[in-house]
């Protein structure tokens, strides 16, 4: 992938929480270019990270087709590509219970694939979300996804200022034209885990967007 931010955000944790950085404040390179990090606090398992994200660019209208349903949405640009389609009247419950395979795409409009979210409208400063991840599947978290679902629903608003949560307490600001993407503290272990049963007990099938 160009670009994860989930995956800077632990890099960013691992480097400065082993001594391979001596700064709180420091830049990480992707391919989708340089990425700014700041390292609120941390531990060897836990840390508080915000990731300046970079712009959202909005680039056009296409269509992704999933298990028979076809859904229009906006695509975003977040140094990786993303379709994020918000679906008039949907709740909640009736997004966990739809199926996520891979997508048919305009393979024209997205010729390196895209990562397809589905997302709720706003509902009393909520929105909720799953996304399927281009070459791997349904994923628990997608940084650039929730970042993606954001900038779709900030079209038009006007709000110089937008914040979203999801279910692993991850916020995402735009500001200036630029998201930036803080994490509360997240464990992190060496190696595999071989909890699997916790894995399974927190596996939620959606995220939940908070505009505060």
């Amino acid at each position: 992938a160009e670009m994860c931010g989930n995956g800077t955000r632990v890099f960013a944790h691992w480097l400065r929480s082993r001594g391979l950085v001596d700064e709180d404040k420091f830049t990480i390179g992707t391919r989708a270019g340089a990425k700014l990090v700041t390292v609120h606090s941390c531990d060897a398992h836990a840390a508080e990270v915000t990731v300046e994200m970079g712009p959202a660019e909005v680039i056009g209208v296409s269509t992704a087709s999933m298990a028979g349903e076809k859904y229009a949405g906006l695509g975003v640009d977040m140094g990786n590509p993303h379709l994020a389609a918000v679906l008039p009247g949907l709740e909640a419950k009736e997004l966990a219970a739809k199926t996520l395979e891979k997508p048919v795409i305009d393979d024209a409009f997205f010729p390196d694939g895209v990562n397809v979210e589905l997302v709720t409208p706003l509902c009393d400063g909520h929105v909720h979300m799953r996304v399927f991840e281009r070459g791997v599947g349904e994923t628990r978290s997608c940084g650039t996804g929730v970042v993606a679902s954001a900038a779709v629903h900030a079209q038009g608003r006007g709000e110089e200022q937008t914040s979203v949560r999801n279910v692993d307490k991850l916020t995402h600001t735009l500001d200036d034209g630029s998201f930036l993407r803080t994490n509360d503290k997240k464990a992190v272990k060496d190696g595999g885990s071989d909890d699997q049963q916790d894995h399974a007990n927190n596996n939620q099938r959606s995220h939940e967007l908070a505009f505060l």
